[in-house]
Order: C-alpha cells, then sequence, then structure tokens
C-alpha cells in the first residue's frame, strides 16, 4: 500500500498540478529561444559593424554596404544616396573605385534627401507597394518593407542608405529600429572616415602649384591605366611635354612669373587633351600625360596641337611684356595590351622609357616638334 503525503497536521497534501508545471516549462523555454535570437542578431550586427569600422578605404567599406550586405542580413537590395552639391565626393569616390556601382548615387539637390523623411530624419520603414513622396525611385519587394536610414552628420543629413528587406530580413522585431539606428549612425561615420582619408591621400598626390597630379600621383595613375588596358585590350599611350628654353624664363622674368607660365601652359594642354586623359607635373618645365584607348595615330594628332597651342599662347611677365614658348612632345604606345604573357609592371617602366627617349629626340631634332618611339 502506498504512502500519500502528508501535511503537517497529518491530512494529505494536494498533488501537484503538472499541467501547469509543463505549460511553464514550455513558456521559459519560448523566452530562452527568443532570447537567444535576439542575443544572435545582435551579434550579427555588431560583427557586421565591426568589418565597417575596420574598413580603410572607400573600395572596401562600400563592398560591405552594397555587395556583402544583401546576403548577409538576407535583403533584397542594398542603395546608398549621398548629398554632393558641388560634386567633390563624386569626384572622390570615382578616384578611389574607378568605376562607380550602380546602387551609388550622389545628388545635389538637398531637398531630394529630405524629402525620403516627411516625418523627420528618422528610420523610416515602407510596407511592400507603399510609394516614396519625393520622385525618387526605391527598389520595392513583396515579401518585406523598404528601410530607409538617414545618414547624419553634424546635424546635417548627407546620405539615405536603403534596405530592400525580405521575409527573413528582421526589420519587424521590436528591437530592429533601435538597432537600424545605431547602424545608420555607425554607417554615416565610417563613410565619412573613408572620404576624409581618400581626400588626404588624394591631396598628396597633387602638384601645389599647377592643380595636376604630380610624380608619384602619376606612377599610381600609370599602374592602373596599364592595368586597365590590359583587361581592356585598348591602347594606351604615354606622352611627355617638356618646355623648350624654360630656364631663360626664370632668369629674365624671375622665378613667380615662371610659376605663372607654368599654370597657364597646364591650363592650355588641358585644352588639347580629351575628358579622359590625365597629365601630370613628372618634375620642373616636363609634363607627362596618359592617354588611354589613344594609338600612335591619335597621339600624333594630340601631340601636334600641343605643340601649335603652346606656341601659339601669349605670355606675359610682371611688365606687360609679350612673349613666346614652345614645347618638345615625345610619346609612345602599347598598341597591343590583349596579347597574353605581358608583364604589367615592365610595360609600363618600358612604355615610361620609350616615351621619354622620344621626348629627348625631339629636343635634339631641333625642339618644338613631337616624335615617337614605338614601344
Amino acid at each position: 500500500m502506498h504512502n500519500r503525503p502528508t501535511n503537517k497536521n497529518g491530512g494529505e497534501s494536494a498533488a501537484p498540478d503538472l499541467s501547469a508545471l509543463s505549460r511553464f516549462r514550455r513558456a521559459y523555454r519560448g523566452l530562452l529561444r527568443k532570447r537567444e535570437q535576439e542575443q544572435r542578431a545582435l551579434w550579427h550586427f555588431q560583427y557586421f559593424e565591426l568589418q565597417m569600422i575596420r574598413s580603410q578605404d572607400l573600395q572596401s567599406l562600400l563592398q560591405l554596404l552594397l555587395r556583402e550586405a544583401p546576403g548577409y542580413f538576407k535583403l533584397g537590395g542594398t542603395k546608398l544616396q549621398l548629398y554632393d552639391p558641388d560634386g567633390t565626393v563624386c569626384e572622390i569616390f570615382t578616384e578611389s573605385l574607378g568605376t562607380l556601382p550602380d546602387n551609388l548615387v550622389f545628388t545635389g539637390e538637398g531637398h531630394e534627401l529630405q524629402a525620403l523623411f516627411p516625418a523627420g530624419i528618422k528610420v523610416r520603414m515602407l510596407e511592400p507597394g507603399e510609394e516614396l513622396i519625393s520622385g525618387e525611385t526605391v527598389a520595392q519587394t513583396s515579401t518585406g518593407a523598404v528601410v530607409l536610414l538617414p545618414l547624419v552628420r553634424q546635424g546635417t543629413l548627407v546620405g539615405c542608405l536603403q534596405l530592400a528587406g525580405t521575409a527573413e530580413s528582421g526589420f519587424q522585431s521590436p528591437d530592429a529600429e533601435d538597432r537600424l539606428v545605431h547602424f545608420s549612425a555607425l554607417v554615416a561615420i565610417c563613410i565619412e572616415n573613408c572620404s576624409n582619408r581618400e581626400r588626404l591621400r588624394l591631396h598628396s598626390l597633387i602638384d601645389a602649384l599647377t592643380g595636376v597630379r604630380n610624380r608619384r600621383g602619376f606612377e599610381e595613375s600609370l599602374d592602373k591605366e596599364v592595368a586597365r588596358a590590359k583587361r581592356t585590350g585598348l591602347p594606351l599611350t604615354a606622352m611627355f611635354v617638356d618646355l623648350d628654353h624654360f630656364k631663360r624664363v626664370n632668369d629674365k622674368y624671375g622665378h613667380p612669373c615662371g610659376d605663372r607660365v607654368l599654370v597657364e601652359i597646364v591650363r592650355n594642354i588641358g585644352e588639347v587633351l580629351r575628358p579622359t586623359d590625365m597629365l601630370s607635373r613628372y618634375g620642373g618645365e616636363e609634363f607627362v600625360a596618359l592617354l588611354p584607348a589613344c594609338d600612335d595615330g591619335q597621339a600624333k594628332s594630340i601631340a601636334r596641337r600641343i605643340n601649335l597651342s603652346v606656341a601659339a599662347l601669349d605670355l606675359f611677365d610682371d611688365t606687360g611684356e609679350l612673349f613666346h614658348l614652345s614645347c618638345s612632345v615625345g610619346y609612345s604606345s602599347w598598341l597591343d595590351p590583349a596579347l597574353p604573357g605581358v608583364d604589367a609592371p615592365t610595360v609600363a617602366q618600358h612604355l615610361i622609357g620609350q616615351a621619354d627617349k622620344a621626348v629627348y629626340r625631339a629636343k635634339q631634332a631641333g625642339r618644338d616638334r613631337a616624335r615617337y618611339l614605338p614601344l
């Protein structure tokens, strides 16, 4: 015979409510699972944010935001829009990236960004099919919301990061908005830091007097253009321009006048070159231009126009006395970049070497002319 549990007064104790205990255990396990899910989501965001903080340049940062984020957060896509009233931000990004991705856009109109946040500068979530008030288009999805993250620096709206969600993105969770607010602030800071770092790097590549690239900047451009020519198979020309008897200008009119002459001649040569060509100051009165997608025939025409343009340029000293200068041009062209087995650094070295020899030959032949040497 089994003994029943008794209370302290000797009576039988009530049996425990097993169904209530089971419900409590299930509820407790559910809370634990929810807490674990929230913690994993937090760690997920924090890991991505850590990768952004570690990004040292625009290329790696945009790789994260525009290419890796959709897969990482199970998004339908991302789009970055930045305020750029004078085009300098676009110029910095173009210098850093070369080709801008389709989901990176710039706007010079501040009201276009403001219109994205009619209820104030805060995270905005659009339900599937909801349209924006402004004319801006957003990649809508049928399975998830589109989140607009305002990018704010020093109280000013400087951009917007659009996240096209899916059913698995988790934007509707109770604490998602807090994470997104933190995330958008960090994105703005990282973009600003990488842009400033890139701006400083670009400044170190610019000649302070003429505003074109210096020798270090030219060498960086040369590596990129040789790699681009090899990739596209299009010809590449290097062209040296050396001012004839420039020392006489400094000796006769003084160095301040010589500096003004250099600035004026750089402007003059820049008007002859194509928008895709890159002019650099190689040293002293010697300049070098890289001409992408330019063969020897095209280069010959450009070289001759530079000769004529510089010779026709009216220059004046401090007293208003008129004088003229001429220049010698030497160039060489890489005509077959698509040939296999070509070492890019070797090509770059020989291309510059041949163009340098060509300008020397132009001077030997009497100056004020152009000479070509094949690669």
